[in-house]
């Protein structure tokens, strides 16, 4: 990969059944002449369209991305989990120099039935 991800984590237990975790992360290109990569991986069945893997130019600049995350997860009982997640991009240098918009959301609530 051609990427750099620092990050913190803090995980807590602050009552049984319940794990809250947060997670900072700062995402630089290695090299500044590099591409930002994307993509699902080696996935296509026709190697002339491309291999999987679209670049975009990163314009001489390598701050790529700032992400925090949080997730709850919540064992009520052996059998039912309740997981709710947020997390908030800033975008960097890269993601200025390509998108007008430079911040994104993300979030789910999930519940898990287990047998």
């Amino acid at each position: 990969m051609n990427n750099e991800d620092g990050f913190v984590q803090l995980i807590l237990r602050p009552i049984p059944g319940l794990v809250s975790r947060t997670d900072f992360h700062n995402i630089r290109i290695t090299e500044a002449r590099d591409l930002w990569y994307q993509g699902a991986g080696a996935t296509l069945s026709d190697r002339d369209v491309g291999f999987g893997f679209p670049g975009r130019p990163v314009f001489g600049k390598r701050n790529l991305l700032q992400v925090i995350e949080t997730t709850l997860s919540y064992d009520f009982n052996k059998f039912i989990n309740l997981n709710v997640y947020y997390g908030h991009i800033f975008g960097g240098g890269v993601v200025r120099s390509i998108f007008a918009g430079d911040q994104a959301d993300f979030g789910y609530v999930e519940v898990l039935f287990k047998l």
